[in-house]
């Protein structure tokens, strides 16, 4: 059930941040509720809030509940983070299960 009060960029956020909590891609989210990955960069920019029709969907898919989805503490970010940060978590963001990995693997052989 919608909570009406809550700003659909909200829920959009939380969104992200479950996914990013989880390794889950757009194209993985996209694909499992039958859709293109580009639909995601349209729900992103603003172009289309058609992942309100998905939202039960979308919160089974990552194993929250749809409230947990509309709570506007969940979209709270640390502000102790840098810009190179930022810019790190969003290209994370963006990278398939694979390359992800290889990331990982990168950052756990540094000194």
């Amino acid at each position: 059930m919608k909570n009406e009060n809550v700003n659909d960029q909200t829920i959009l956020k939380n969104i992200q941040i479950k996914m990013l909590e989880q390794r889950i891609t757009q194209v993985d989210l996209t694909a499992h509720l039958g859709l293109s990955a580009a639909v995601f960069n349209m729900w992103k920019d603003g172009k289309s809030k058609s992942y309100m029709k998905y939202i039960d969907k979308i919160a089974d898919y990552l194993g929250v509940s749809v409230d947990q989805l509309q709570d506007t503490r969940e979209t709270e970010m640390p502000d102790h983070l840098t810009e190179n940060e930022k810019k790190l978590i969003h290209k994370l963001r963006t990278l398939t299960p694979d390359q992800r990995q290889l990331v990982f693997n990168i950052f756990e052989n540094l000194p």
